[in-house]
């Protein structure tokens, strides 16, 4: 069982500080809380905005709906409240996710070794400005990291 962070407040990390003087405190942040928030990191309000407007058209369906995308082996798709734990005995986390990451063509050699993790992501047919919205949105998350 992992241990317990005591924290009062989640950190916020301004990037605008620069690399170096926000390194001690993003390493706190991870390791002492596990998350934390970001300001100043670039990603475009309306591309934040679509993203969210994506999920809540995703999310607002029947659950018989979002099930069709139910999540594959390679951890692409939805997870109902309760399906997601981080570890074997812990309690479930009481949220809905979509799980999408690097999108990997099949004929990508870590695909085709079967790496964890590693695949082409799914989206649902009905909507596809999800796609369009997670894929810009990855891509700007990716470039602030």
């Amino acid at each position: 069982m992992p241990p317990t962070a005591d924290f009062s407040a989640i950190p916020v990390l301004d990037l605008a500080r620069g690399e170096a003087a926000l390194a001690g405190d993003l390493h706190r942040a991870a390791t002492d809380v596990g998350f934390f928030y970001l300001k100043a990191h670039g990603v475009p309000r309306s591309v934040i905005d679509a993203m969210f407007a994506a999920a809540h058209d995703f999310f607002g369906q029947s659950l018989e709906q979002k099930q069709l995308m139910h999540v594959d082996d390679r951890h692409r798709g939805f997870l109902r409240v309760g399906e997601a734990k981080m570890y074997k005995g812990a309690k479930p986390d009481l949220k809905e996710s979509y799980l999408y990451g690097n999108d990997l063509p099949e004929s990508d050699p870590d695909v085709l070794a079967d790496r964890p993790l590693m695949g082409p992501n799914r989206w649902p047919a009905d909507l596809p400005q999800m796609k369009v919205a997670a894929d810009a949105y990855y891509a700007a998350i990716h470039q602030c990291g």
